[in-house]
């Protein structure tokens, strides 16, 4: 695998390195790019290709994983988050492999080594750099790369690799190193950062010769030369010397580590799933139980513990890796932030027109009552005016007679 930012020669190494076009060169795509009408993902993409090399009869399949897009864009908080789920990714599909019973069909994409390539600036790591190899270097064999050294100086190179071995160790950044080996009793090893130059062109040299290099108004920066670049180390590491234990290693170290880690996380969910059954009582009465599987997982349980983990497959491992993707999480965060702000936004709304309705009907029962006592008052002066007039009810009607005055204006009051 290559990581890096764009321009840093990523694509130009690996022709150079498998001394073959196995890439092309995306500088025509990444000038596309400007177009207006055209809309790019912002996102980190995922590209592999297959090869295969053959030396001395010996043929030898490779799979080489480009990473497309990292830290091409303006926020490039997660844009280390695809490359690190595409190795975790592979680490699953090679333990799920594992847990089959015939496994003579297994296929290995597990990524072997990273190359990541770090932009010679001089200013020593970018917290973007830093923030990808600390995720990098717990999942795969990590060898950083200075790219485009010609563009420094031989001293500034080594101030400059001086520089980035400070930052990795003050960061934490575990970066490759043989199993069985000391790096001080390896100068390949002990050379990281490799500063590398890389060029898929031949130039002519004094003698007559032709090199890989790049011509210059100077000289010839030449590619297979230990005095001007790295690259004879970094194609021993990987094509020579260490190339077995770069698969070991990963085998031994980084898909142990993550394979520990899913058996953990599926041991606890069958816990909680079987204590959860128990608790139901007679509904899950026939409820399959997990013997020996004690809250330190041993796994001493044998075939019948591994049965009741493996019912918590692909599916569950692919539920996991979304629940703890942290672009999925802070996307999750910020809906939620913002369902809070929503929520609480109409919240005051509600609340004002309820406080508004509820002094509205204080109102309209303040009016009631003034109205009725209004009234009361009303039939009072009626009942009053009446009484003056010595009436008395009968039981027959009597004739309709122009009403009095003062009964009049009472009634026209009540009317009012």
């Amino acid at each position: 695998m290559v990581a890096g930012e764009s321009g840093l020669g990523k694509t130009t190494l690996i022709n150079t390195l498998f001394n073959d076009k196995v890439k092309e060169n995306d500088d025509k795509l990444r000038y596309s790019a400007l177009d207006h009408n055209k809309q790019s993902e912002k996102t980190t993409r995922i590209e592999v290709h297959e090869m295969e090399c053959e030396e001395s009869g010996f043929t030898v399949k490779f799979s080489i994983v480009d990473t497309p897009g990292f830290g091409d864009y303006t926020n490039n908080t997660h844009s280390w988050v695809p490359i690190v789920n595409y190795i975790d990714d592979q680490h699953k599909l090679y333990m799920l492999q594992e847990e089959q019973p015939d496994r003579s069909q297994a296929v290995d994409t597990r990524v072997h080594a990273c190359l990541y390539f770090i932009r010679p600036s001089g200013r020593g790591l970018l917290p973007l750099d830093i923030k990808a190899m600390q995720e990098l270097s717990t999942r795969v064999n990590l060898i950083p790369i200075i790219g485009k050294a010609d563009s420094l100086t031989l001293k500034d190179r080594e101030r400059f690799k001086t520089k980035i071995r400070n930052s990795i160790q003050q960061a934490g950044i575990e970066i490759y190193c043989p199993n069985d080996v000391d790096a001080k009793a390896h100068p390949d090893i002990d050379e990281m950062p490799y500063a590398v130059i890389a060029s898929e062109r031949l130039v002519n040299v004094k003698g007559g010769r032709q090199v890989r290099g790049r011509q210059y108004r100077w000289g010839v920066a030449e590619v297979e030369n230990e005095q001007h670049c790295d690259f004879i180390r970094l194609r021993r590491v990987l094509m020579e010397k260490y190339m077995l234990d770069l698969v070991d290693s990963t085998a031994e170290k980084h898909h142990q580590r993550f394979r520990k880690a899913c058996m953990l996380r599926r041991i606890k969910h069958c816990q909680e799933e079987l204590a959860k059954s128990s608790e139901d009582g007679d509904k899950n009465a026939a409820a399959p139980t997990l013997p020996a599987l004690v809250p330190e997982p041993s796994l001493e349980g044998g075939l019948d513990t591994l049965v009741q983990i493996s019912r918590y497959g692909r599916e569950y491992l692919e539920k996991g890796r979304i629940d703890s993707d942290p672009i999925y999480r802070e996307r999750h965060a910020l809906l939620n932030e913002k369902y809070a702000v929503m929520v609480a936004f109409h919240d005051d709304r509600f609340e004002a027109w309820r406080t508004e309705l509820r002094t509205k009907q204080a109102e309209l029962n303040n009016d009631i009552e003034r109205m009725n006592l209004k009234a009361e008052q009303i039939k009072a002066e009626i009942e009053s005016l009446e009484g003056h007039r010595g009436y008395k009810p009968s039981l027959e009607r009597e004739p309709e007679r122009e009403p009095a005055r003062g009964l009049q204006k009472a009634r026209y009051i009540m009317r009012r």
